[in-house]
């Protein structure tokens, strides 16, 4: 996915939990409200989606393969790729790079079975959010491209969200 310059910022954009930046300029083409809020969501994209939807949303994970560590990279890390379903219809495909950064995180992640967004909650931590790019393609689906970040763990996540899912009767 191209990097849009239009972006305002590439620092961290936070939360109200957080006395750091809470706003990034997106680019005009996306006039729509709840597009922008999908855009910048900062690792609670699921939790907002079924509540635009009023339903729940579920995680399908189509692959999550864990990548040995080797000499040029000696983190673990996972290639990860999920759908973001509603109501039995995908409204977002998500492509991952997971990076496990201390034992504490492989230990959650692998053995205890923790999922992404959780894990954050879990540790009680609010992740940095840097949002490298967003696109908006002549289908009407939107995608980007972003990091999630803390002291134990670095998302690097591309999410294509599907053409008409920003119709509430998409999922109907």
């Amino acid at each position: 996915m191209a990097e849009n310059s239009d972006i305002e910022s590439k620092t961290h954009l936070g939360d109200i939990f957080l006395p750091q930046k809470t706003f990034c300029t997106l680019p005009p083409e996306f006039s729509n409200p709840i597009q922008r809020i999908f855009l910048t969501a900062n690792g609670n994209l699921q939790r907002l989606l079924s509540s635009y939807y009023n339903l729940p949303v579920s995680v399908d994970i189509l692959y999550n393969q864990k990548i040995l560590p080797s000499d040029t990279n000696p983190k673990v890390t996972f290639d990860r790729k999920v759908n973001l379903v509603c109501n039995n219809k995908t409204v977002c495909i998500a492509e991952s790079k997971i990076y496990l950064l201390s034992d504490k995180a492989t230990d959650l992640i692998i053995n205890q079975k923790v999922g992404i967004a959780q894990f954050f909650r879990y540790r009680n931590s609010f992740p940095d959010f840097v949002l490298l790019s967003a696109k908006s393609n002549p289908d009407n689906s939107f995608q980007r491209s972003y990091i999630l970040k803390t002291s134990d763990l670095e998302c690097h996540i591309d999410e294509y969200f599907v053409p008409g899912m920003l119709e509430l009767s998409f999922v109907q």
